[in-house]
């Protein structure tokens, strides 16, 4: 009964976000867009934030002194997590391989054969949303170190030496950038999501659990970076050498 209930909501909800289909031609190419082709962008979200955090401390670690040392770990610590944005994005995968055979829930379009959608989609598992749940991935990453950066950036006295100041100013410089990723990324994934049931494809419920599972699988390789530090260590030493960090 419960689950019928939660399939009956499912439901009604698709059919309030999938009413203006079909009814204005330039909306229906936003949502198509949004649906097929900005989880494409997104990485170019983690690429622009490698990109400044290895501009906004380059400058910081030339000083030397405490300052440079500071600045070295918030470099470290943001190439990594950037760096684990990619197993971050396989275990999403997985594990939405793994939910939707276990729930096994067809497609909106299968169950209810009036609803038309406006993309091509195989009839395959709807729940979850492989594409919510990379999304959110990738997305977790960026929200993980825009957290760090705010922790760090923390007030904590209303005295700096002159190295603490400069790391204050370099750091405020990274942390504006992340969080305004962030919430670039933010937005992404619930235009995609959004979206993706706008256009027929998902129940709203199948974008939640993909959102839930990308969202546990960042917060897990985060957890398990230390484990990982001397690999991603090695493969940063590696771009630097490249001139690629």
């Amino acid at each position: 009964i419960m689950l019928n209930g939660l399939q009956s909501i499912n439901w009604q909800l698709l059919q309030e976000i999938d009413a203006p289909a079909r009814h204005n031609p330039l909306l229906d190419q936003v949502m198509i867009f949004g649906a097929q082709d900005v989880i494409f962008l997104l990485p170019l979200l983690l690429v622009l934030l490698w990109v400044g955090v290895v501009r906004w401390t380059v400058a910081a670690r030339a000083t030397g002194g405490a300052a440079a040392s500071a600045t070295a770990r918030i470099r470290s610590l943001g190439l990594q997590l950037l760096l684990l944005a990619v197993p971050a994005v396989l275990l999403a995968i997985i594990l939405t391989l793994l939910a939707g055979a276990l729930v096994n829930e067809p497609r909106p379009f299968a169950s209810h054969p009036s609803l038309k959608p406006l993309i091509y989609h195989a009839a395959d598992a709807s729940f979850p949303s492989d594409h919510a749940a990379v999304a959110a991935a990738m997305v977790t990453m960026l929200m993980v170190y825009a957290a760090l950066l705010l922790w760090q950036a923390r007030p904590r006295g209303p005295q700096l030496d002159a190295d603490q100041a400069a790391s204050a100013r370099t750091l405020t410089g990274l942390l504006k950038l992340a969080v305004a990723v962030a919430v670039v990324g933010v937005l992404g994934v619930l235009f995609l999501g959004y979206a993706r049931v706008y256009v027929g494809v998902h129940y709203p419920g199948d974008i939640a659990g993909g959102i839930i599972i990308g969202a546990i699988s960042g917060l897990l390789v985060t957890w398990i970076r230390p484990l990982a530090a001397p690999i991603l260590t090695e493969f940063i030493a590696t771009a630097e050498r490249l001139h690629l960090a």
